[in-house]
């Protein structure tokens, strides 16, 4: 009870509670957009197999029953028609399927293993089977919702961190009547290495986007409003990572440009992204593509 005494909290419950209203456990969140089946080859079952036997040797588990080592067609079926245990979605190449013993004391037979992603059994190590797959859930919801997630990369956060204004950076504040106030603009100076906000002759005549939740970036998300096109008409903040690349070979280049170019781009299946992309701009040419002030 004392936990539930602060406003805040309070406010926080009901937000999650929101947030988490149509969560169902039994339910399967598919958080890929892109669905390639994952096939089983010869060679990768074969490795599969000696690992498997390996860890029950280490266990000192009993490895005479060695019916999954020769039945390729067994875990080829297996893959096809059932799911993971975990988290209900199917096997793909993104999220590859590997056998989870269901009786940990005995070693990995056809009788005792259960399909699962290969990121549900780290999660679920040797822990309780029902909790384990209630945070598997969740974590699948919250993808699949799109909820506000930690970005642990360190790489990517460190170049989002480069785009965020506001908050304890530099703010730019300015007061905007119709017809009363003129377009402000910036100047850099190359020889002072300042940049200079001006005032120009012309008034403004419209404003746009007044709705404070919209203009302010540290919202879960806005309402929404045509001027926004390029995220389907509305501001969103970074949910969770998906995926992270450097463009250093053709392959990885050819993936940019199929985010880029996806088909569900500008539908509800889309995955935003953001691109660092190395230039140089000539002193002399910052005046011409310093448009935007800091927020």
């Amino acid at each position: 009870m004392l936990g539930c005494i602060s406003l805040i909290q309070i406010a926080s419950q009901i937000k999650y509670k929101y947030c988490y209203d149509k969560f169902d456990i039994k339910a399967s969140y598919n958080t890929v957009n892109v669905f390639e089946k994952f096939e089983v080859t010869q060679y990768l079952w074969n490795n599969k197999v000696k690992g498997y036997i390996n860890q029950d040797e280490y266990a000192k588990r009993d490895t005479t029953n060695k019916d999954i080592e020769d039945d390729i067609d067994w875990i080829k079926d297996k893959v096809i028609s059932e799911t993971c245990h975990l988290s209900h979605n199917q096997f793909i190449k993104e999220n590859k399927p590997t056998l989870d013993r269901i009786d940990n004391s005995i070693g990995h037979t056809k009788q005792n293993c259960q399909l699962s992603y290969q990121i549900c059994i780290t999660v679920k190590a040797d822990k309780d089977n029902d909790i384990s797959k209630l945070k598997i859930q969740l974590m699948n919801y919250a993808i699949h919702e799109h909820l506000p997630m930690i970005i642990n990369n360190e790489s990517v956060y460190n170049m989002l961190k480069e785009c965020m204004q506001g908050g304890l950076s530099n703010e730019y504040h300015q007061c905007n009547l119709k017809g009363i106030a003129p377009i402000n603009k910036l100047r850099y100076n190359h020889v002072t290495k300042t940049i200079t906000s001006y005032d120009t002759q012309h008034l403004i005549t419209h404003n746009l986007d007044l709705d404070f939740n919209f203009l302010y970036p540290s919202v879960f998300s806005g309402i929404f409003t045509k001027n926004n096109p390029n995220t389907n008409h509305r501001i969103f903040q970074a949910g969770g990572l998906t995926s992270y690349f450097q463009c250093i070979s053709n392959n990885s280049k050819q993936k940019a440009r199929d985010a880029i170019m996806s088909d569900d781009r500008y539908t509800d299946k889309r995955q935003l992204f953001s691109v660092k992309i190395k230039g140089h701009i000539d002193e002399k040419h910052i005046n011409s593509h310093l448009k935007l002030a800091p927020i």
